[in-house]
């Protein structure tokens, strides 16, 4: 009795097995749902011949933005071996210039003798004709006014012209030496005035030739100027020493 119920037992278990083994394999296993990824819209255009057309003149403008770089890199090496020594020596003699003074020297000269030719028939010369120059004559061209003289044996005439820049429309003032008929040194300036008059701020040297002797009449010319200043500023500093033995006693 015993077995025939452990048999029956078994039987119901193998029966139940097969029957959740059937069932498990008819379902069907729902996916958990997805949003659709939403895919950005490109707008192609599609091949044409006006792409082609528009391509070409792309490649062109390249070519030639590249042909202009390339040409005018070999038109500055070529320019820079050509005048390379010629540039050196503009930059040397123009530092020279400037730390030497001749600039300021030029300047000076200039403002000191501009007066000069109105001056020329007066007797007391020995007053005014601070400098000891002779032969003083003054004309005009234009923009441009020039003062001959002579000193020391030799001709000078030192010029100066007015003129617009190119670029800026600024004035500026150009000043050329001459010596016995050459021009030897030169400056460009820019004019500054004020209260008492126009100054002149140099801006590069324009020409400047190794030879003659314009540098040392410069430079003796512009010490002559700068003693006749210092002796003026002390002569008003002491202007009323005379006065005071009238005023004060021990």
């Amino acid at each position: 009795m015993v077995l025939e119920l452990a048999i029956i037992i078994v039987i119901a278990v193998i029966a139940i097995w097969f029957f959740l083994g059937d069932n498990s394999k008819g379902k069907v296993v729902k996916k958990p749902e997805t949003w659709p990824i939403e895919q950005p819209s490109i707008d192609v255009m599609p091949r044409s011949d006006s792409d082609a057309f528009l391509s070409e003149i792309v490649h062109a403008k390249q070519q030639t933005t590249l042909q202009i770089e390339r040409a005018s890199r070999e038109d500055e090496n070529q320019f820079e071996t050509l005048f390379s020594s010629d540039i050196e020596l503009r930059r040397r003699l123009s530092q020279f210039a400037r730390e030497q003074e001749l600039d300021k020297a030029l300047l000076a000269l200039w403002k000191e003798i501009e007066h000069y030719p109105d001056w020329a028939q007066r007797e007391d010369s020995k007053t005014w004709n601070l400098l000891e120059i002779a032969d003083i004559v003054s004309s005009q061209a234009g923009e441009t006014r020039t003062i001959s003289f002579s000193f020391d044996s030799h001709l000078y005439a030192l010029s100066r012209n007015t003129c617009l820049g190119t670029f800026d429309n600024n004035q500026y003032e150009n000043f050329v030496l001459q010596e016995d008929g050459s021009e030897v040194f030169g400056i460009s300036c820019s004019p500054e005035w004020d209260g008492y008059g126009t100054n002149y701020k140099c801006l590069s040297v324009t020409k400047f030739k190794k030879r003659g002797q314009w540098a040392k009449l410069l430079l003796e010319m512009f010490g002559r100027i700068q003693l006749d200043r210092k002796r003026s500023s002390i002569k008003a500093k002491y202007s009323s020493a005379a006065e005071i033995k009238k005023h004060f006693e021990e």
